[in-house]
């Protein structure tokens, strides 16, 4: 249904957003995911896979509120 197909295409790229502003600036992330993800000398794959984990945690509507203040 194009509505449902719309919407889909929303979340994806509002996730994409979260994780493209949390990847560059792990700071906007709470002190457990930010210490996580620049822990002394961690790869950017470790970093990437800190910010998934931390999005997957996330609420639909803590979500929408996360990328109304971040962007």
């Amino acid at each position: 249904h194009p509505k449902v197909r719309e919407m889909t295409d929303e979340a994806k790229h509002m996730i994409g957003v979260l994780f493209e502003r949390y990847l560059s600036d792990p700071r906007q992330m709470p002190d457990e995911f930010y210490s996580t993800a620049t822990a002394g000398g961690v790869a950017r794959a470790v970093s990437a896979r800190v910010v998934a984990d931390y999005i997957a945690g996330m609420t639909d509507r803590f979500a929408i509120a996360e990328h109304e203040r971040l962007t």
